[in-house]
């Protein structure tokens, strides 16, 4: 610190705070603190696809025929061979991969912890073989399990690869990425979708679609016509205020793809 410019003396404690969090990973092996107040990533902002508990109402454990204890954030994973585990899967729209965060850790991947210390702090894949890196970049999946202490080598940074306990953990880990996955890409598809949907609404000729739901608006305005079924019309209000919101509405500049968007 003794080497700081002048400038950085200018720092506010709020600045400085931002800066520390846009170069934080989102990996369980760091934690920082400043003046005595927890430092978070900025990447834990990012917005999510899905996030799930490890155990809670689990498809993957029952595909596996792995036994199942607990419900929501107390659930557990009982893999053979190894005993329980517990954890969060976390599926980002923006991948985890970019900013000067990664210059110091990975932010992605498998962050395998026993006792609670992340024993792959390198190895995202967890020895696993390399996957999807469009979903794989997305993904993080912190996981307890206590019951590898058993398989740990000397170095305390990797496993017995063929006890039998790892091959089921693996296989659980290889498994819960692939629904991650579908998940990625039902949400890919949904993206898709909708930007259809948008261009379409966009390329159609007013006549056939803005038009006939303006006079529905303005017989809801006027008391005419019945509240509409997917469109939020303010009722009862004075003429004037009804009058200046009509006008407003249907003068509006030539962006119909907005004008849907409040309406659909």
């Amino acid at each position: 610190m003794s080497a700081l410019t002048e400038l950085s003396h200018d720092l506010t404690v709020n600045r400085l705070r931002w800066i520390l969090s846009t170069a934080l990973p989102l990996n369980p092996s760091f934690r920082l603190f400043l003046n005595g107040s927890p430092v978070t990533s900025s990447k834990e902002k990012k917005p999510l696809i899905a996030a799930w508990r490890i155990g809670d109402r689990d498809a993957v454990a029952a595909k596996l025929g792995f036994d199942v204890r607990g419900k929501g954030l107390a659930a557990r994973v009982v893999v053979p061979k190894l005993g329980e585990i517990s954890g969060e899967v976390q599926l980002f729209e923006d991948a985890l991969t970019e900013g000067k965060a990664d210059k110091w850790a990975r932010s992605n991947g498998f962050f395998v912890r026993v006792r609670r210390r992340v024993i792959n702090p390198r190895e995202a894949l967890f020895g696993l073989e390399p996957l999807s890196h469009g979903a794989f970049s997305r993904f993080r999946m912190d996981v307890e399990a206590d019951g590898l202490d058993d398989y740990l080598r000397s170095s305390r940074e990797s496993v017995l690869e063929t006890a039998p306990g790892v091959v089921a953990f693996r296989n659980y880990l290889s498994e819960k990425f692939n629904e991650a996955r579908n998940r990625y890409e039902k949400y890919l598809d949904e993206q898709e979708t909708a930007a259809h949907e948008a261009f379409r609404l966009n390329r159609t000729p007013l006549s056939l679609s803005r038009q006939p739901l303006l006079r529905a608006i303005a017989g809801v305005l006027d008391g005419t016509h019945p509240p509409l079924l997917l469109s939020k019309v303010p009722e009862h209000l004075p003429t004037k205020e009804a009058t200046a919101f009509y006008k407003e509405l249907a003068g509006s500049p030539d962006s119909d793809a907005e004008f849907f968007k409040e309406v659909s």
